[in-house]
């Protein structure tokens, strides 16, 4: 079956994609459903690329669900009275390999705009998303612009978690530089990143996207915050635990060590090891502290204490799987 694409004979300014996965828990039909703000939205972008990060097979599910889910844009834009709504065309591929990295290559090979925003499947963003971004990426003559990743938490979920800054989104300005982003929620001035593709080492571990902006900066390219544009991560009832937080806490600072630590001297090494030590010691008896007295910015400290107990601990992380 090829791909829902008739867009050959005409201009493509805007791409926008998502990598997903065989999930068990309905993410990817939630995800569709939210996308309807951004097909309704003034600004919307003129192709959706999907990649199947799993098995050739489902792509046959990943087909049907989003047929399925541009009929129900139909029927939700008849009943708003809206009666002529152009959804953007669908590109759908498979990659080559089961690495997250492998799949957002094949992101930045399929895309035919000028213009690239990255969104994860398990995210949803409001109309104005993408006119933020664009706006924010002319203004400051960005080459990537980057927003906030909210979390939606189940109400079972800890106070003191649901309080955490999970994604580092707190204390950035609209127009700050940025060294470091993640994809999810990113747009991409695709003719500044010449040859630069995501490092296959990292595509199962996580932090591919974090090592990649990493090294786009180290050209000299300009990477921006825009605070306006907001996307909301939905957190599952088995994600909003204690257990797993801390698990992921030491995930991001173990990956974080690989990408600081590539090519690094023993000198460069030797005060990375002192200093996570001496943050890890200073951070975690602050969150004792807090704990203590029950303050909601407990959760921030707990974060530092286990990212940087994350960085001294030995083997690879898992943070994608």
């Amino acid at each position: 079956m090829g791909d829902i694409n008739h867009l050959d004979n005409r201009t493509i300014a805007l791409s926008l994609a998502v990598v997903t996965y065989n999930r068990t828990d309905s993410v990817f039909e939630k995800f569709l459903e939210a996308l309807y703000t951004v097909v309704c939205a003034s600004v919307k972008p003129d192709e959706i690329i999907v990649i199947n990060n799993d098995d050739a097979h489902y792509e046959i599910t990943l087909r049907a669900k989003i047929a399925s889910a541009r009929k129900a844009w139909q029927e939700k834009a008849r009943s708003e009275s809206i009666n002529s709504l152009v959804c953007p065309e669908f590109v759908i591929k498979t990659s080559p390999e089961k690495n997250l990295a492998v799949a957002r290559n094949l992101v930045l090979e399929t895309a035919r705009a000028p213009l690239l925003a990255m969104i994860d499947d398990d995210q949803r963003v409001e109309s104005g998303w993408l006119a933020e971004l664009i706006s924010c990426l002319e203004e400051y003559n960005a080459d990537v612009v980057a927003g906030p990743v909210y979390c939606e938490y189940p109400p079972s979920a800890p106070l003191w978690l649901q309080k955490t800054d999970i994604h580092n989104t707190r204390g950035n300005a609209t127009g700050d530089r940025l060294y470091g982003i993640t994809a999810g929620n990113s747009l991409i001035k695709l003719s500044s990143i010449d040859s630069l593709r995501f490092d296959p080492r990292f595509g199962r571990s996580g932090g591919e996207d974090t090592d990649f902006f990493k090294r786009l900066h180290e050209t000299g390219r300009e990477i921006r915050w825009c605070t306006e544009a907001i996307s909301i991560e939905w957190i599952s009832i088995e994600r909003a635990k204690a257990g797993y937080a801390i698990r992921r806490f030491l995930d991001q600072g173990q990956t974080y060590r690989r990408i600081f630590l590539v090519d690094a001297t023993v000198g460069r090494t030797l005060v990375f090891y002192v200093r996570s030590t001496l943050q890890g010691a200073v951070a975690g008896l602050v969150a004792m502290v807090l704990i203590v007295l029950r303050r909601p910015s407990s959760g921030d400290w707990v974060k530092r204490c286990f990212n940087n107990l994350g960085k001294l601990r030995k083997g690879h992380s898992n943070e994608y799987s």
